[in-house]
């Protein structure tokens, strides 16, 4: 098996290198109707990524799978399951949803850097747009926020590092520091290494006279 994947790899690699646009590539080995042994071996084998078509079929192998697997949901996926979205990393297909489904869906997702809505009510599409747990969204055009240099370019969740253009790119670009600089002779050198005993003195009349007793420190006895 361990040959046939390496097989599989370099496969892609080669159409990778004939596209010539450095295209990032996920193999996904589907364990559909297999058992979680299934998935393990794919796993062993460095294939992490694991493809399910039901979810009523995922959810318990998930359970019982102890290897590092990453789960994508590539079926149908119904209104009642909508609740299982977090447990899969990605999920391939929408037949038909309503706004509010396919908002559910999209933020179930780890990853949200740029999204799009595209609709025929303009109302709808603002709102869904709003919903949307995404760094990026343009409503009827696709990548148009891009376009916008003003405009903070960059994501949330597992794509929320780093941004660029607008003020908050400028803060990626930055870190704070705050330096102070004494630029007068203060009346009681307290904060200095030239501080000297009559500072001290001034200072417990300073503490006498908010206190209303006069400080005295505790001698220790011999």
């Amino acid at each position: 098996m361990a040959n046939r994947v390496a097989e599989v790899h370099g496969r892609i690699a080669a159409a990778v290198a004939r596209g010539g646009h450095g295209q990032s590539v996920v193999l996904v080995a589907v364990t559909k109707t297999h058992g979680p042994d299934a998935v393990e071996a794919a796993v062993r084998v460095g294939i992490p990524d694991v493809g399910e078509n039901r979810v009523q079929e995922a959810l318990p192998k998930m359970d019982a799978v102890t290897a590092p697997a990453r789960w994508h949901l590539i079926g149908h996926i119904q209104r009642n399951k909508l609740h299982a979205l977090p447990r899969f990393v990605l999920t391939h297909s929408l037949d038909r949803a309503s706004l509010a489904d396919a908002v559910r869906l999209a933020n179930a997702s780890p990853y949200a850097l740029g999204s799009a809505v595209f609709t025929k009510r303009r109302g709808a599409g603002m709102r869904a747009a709003r919903s949307l747990r995404a760094g990026m969204t343009s409503v009827n055009s696709a990548l148009a926020f891009a376009a916008v240099p003003a405009l903070p370019f960059g994501g949330s969740g597992e794509s929320g590092f780093g941004r660029i253009h607008g003020a908050d790119g400028l803060r990626e670009f930055s870190r704070a520091k705050s330096i102070t600089r004494q630029r007068m002779k203060p009346l009681v050198r307290t904060t200095t290494f030239s501080r000297e005993q009559r500072d001290m003195d001034r200072i417990v009349k300073l503490v006498t006279v908010l206190h209303g007793r006069l400080y005295q420190p505790k001698r220790r006895k011999r």
